[in-house]
């Protein structure tokens, strides 16, 4: 779903995900949101810097689009489609300037940072209606599907390293995407209750 903040900046918001805002910017130095889960920022040029709190990470802007993702676990995704962001974690001035078309992974474990040129519209097709993945994990592919469709998916650690690229589109039903994934991938989903599978390799 889609927010529009009173300052003209946009937020679209991915499933299963939270994002706190106050009523209005005005009289506060800066706009701060904070944010669990996913959402694609277009951020409205401003004076005040916009600054997204997410897991500990701060991410911030003042006109800019760029998209961050809290549902990796263990980590804080940001990637940048134009404009610019510094991205430091909460608390210190330690900041990254991204530039577009990057994708900067923060390690909240080892607060290590990871800094790569991306094709930003595959990482945004849930933007679009689709799940587009380009030699990307298997595990990113089975647990994006299970937020969306709020299933639980048991995964095989043989499908931890397993790479894929395939193209699905939101619009189907989960047990039509469990079947494309069992013919195209020859993987196994066993039914263990109401909404929870056993994903087991076939290969």
């Amino acid at each position: 779903y889609n927010i529009r903040f009173d300052d003209g900046t946009e937020a679209y918001i991915n499933s299963g995900s939270y994002i706190e805002f106050p009523k209005s910017f005005i009289n506060r130095e800066c706009r701060m949101v904070t944010l669990r889960g996913e959402a694609y920022f277009k951020v409205a040029k401003s004076d005040k810097p916009f600054i997204v709190q997410a897991s500990g990470v701060d991410v911030t802007v003042y006109g800019t689009e760029f998209n961050v993702n809290t549902n990796k676990e263990g980590r804080v995704e940001t990637i940048l489609v134009s404009g610019s962001v510094g991205v430091k974690k909460s608390g210190t001035d330690n900041e990254i300037v991204m530039v577009p078309d990057q994708l900067l992974t923060y390690n909240l474990e080892s607060e290590e940072t990871q800094l790569v040129e991306v094709d930003p519209t595959e990482y945004l097709s849930w933007m679009t209606g689709d799940f587009t993945y380009s030699d990307r994990s298997m595990f990113e592919l089975l647990d994006d599907v299970s937020r969306f469709y709020n299933i639980e998916i048991e995964k095989d650690e043989m499908l931890e390293d397993q790479l894929i690229t395939i193209n699905l589109s939101r619009r189907l039903g989960h047990r039509q995407i469990i079947e494309i994934l069992e013919s195209a991938l020859g993987l196994e989903f066993i039914s263990t209750g109401n909404k929870t599978y056993r994903c087991k390799t076939n290969f």
